[in-house]
């Protein structure tokens, strides 16, 4: 009997890989970006759709494949438009994938093509407009700084994240009141710090402290697999140097302390004038 016991479990197929096969997500979650790509292939082979499209781009977004992302998230866009359910994460991780390929005006132009979407973050829609004024500032380009800080500010946005990061870029509140924004879960509150530290690194790059500016870039790069969820999480690794990630990551990740400071001392400093 207990023979017997022994040579069905060996027989009978884990839970845990019959799951793999039909989840790409949890493929996503184990790292198996490989594997994930394969499996939301297969899913977009039988059923195309917008949210699938999405996926499978961001997994291409993080094995580097840039041109295949690309194809997924105007797949996806076309998917949404004809359905009526455009949003601004398509445009998003479009213009992401075209910047992390070099092509900086490609992508601002897909930034500034989803803001008329119809549906937007939960910030109020600021979402796009941050990253606008993140590539503004990269590459020196003052009139769309100008222009996006202008729009930035007849947005009506909420206090949830990345609503308070708008309001930080236009002066409404201090890098150092941020933290009153940021969520008390845990798991969200990891999300909403690498969306933080990005837009902090941005701040501090119009206050000219390019140190600080690569230590936020540092943090949001480091942040918990959850934070793959924002494309800021995307902008900050090609920002981080790659050979640094092999480091063990308790030794690079900003304390909540070095945080602390960082924001107290870029409060005390004012970006630049329009």
């Amino acid at each position: 009997m207990e023979h017997g016991d022994r040579s069905s479990r060996a027989t009978r197929p884990r839970m845990e890989e019959t799951d793999v096969v039909r989840d790409p997500w949890l493929l996503v979650t184990r790292g198996e970006f490989h594997r994930a790509d394969q499996a939301y292939t297969e899913e977009i082979e039988s059923r195309p759709s917008c949210p699938l499209h999405i996926s499978r781009g961001t997994v291409r977004l993080t094995l580097g494949l840039y041109p295949e992302a690309i194809s997924d998230f105007e797949a996806a866009i076309s998917l949404s438009t004809a359905e009526g359910t455009c949003s601004t994460l398509e445009y998003a991780r479009l213009g992401a994938a075209l910047w992390l390929s070099g092509e900086t005006a490609a992508a601002i132009s897909a930034w500034k093509n989803g803001l008329p979407a119809k549906y937007v973050d939960i910030g109020g829609g600021v979402e796009l407009p941050l990253l606008l004024l993140y590539a503004a500032v990269r590459t020196g380009d003052s009139a769309l700084k100008s222009w996006v800080l202008k729009k930035l500010g007849k947005i009506r946005m909420s206090r949830n994240i990345p609503g308070p990061l708008a309001a930080m870029q236009l002066g409404r509140i201090s890098p150092h009141e941020l933290r009153r924004y940021v969520s008390s879960n845990p798991t969200l509150a990891v999300r909403e710090w690498c969306q933080g530290d990005f837009h902090l690194g941005v701040y501090a790059l119009r206050c000219h402290r390019p140190d600080i500016f690569r230590e936020c870039m540092r943090n949001a790069a480091l942040a918990k697999p959850i934070a793959r969820l924002h494309t800021e999480y995307y902008l900050a690794r090609a920002e981080y140097p790659v050979s640094f990630v092999t480091r063990p990551w308790f030794t690079r990740l900003m304390t909540p302390f070095r945080r602390k400071r960082a924001c107290l001392e870029l409060s005390r400093l004012k970006p630049e004038p329009l």
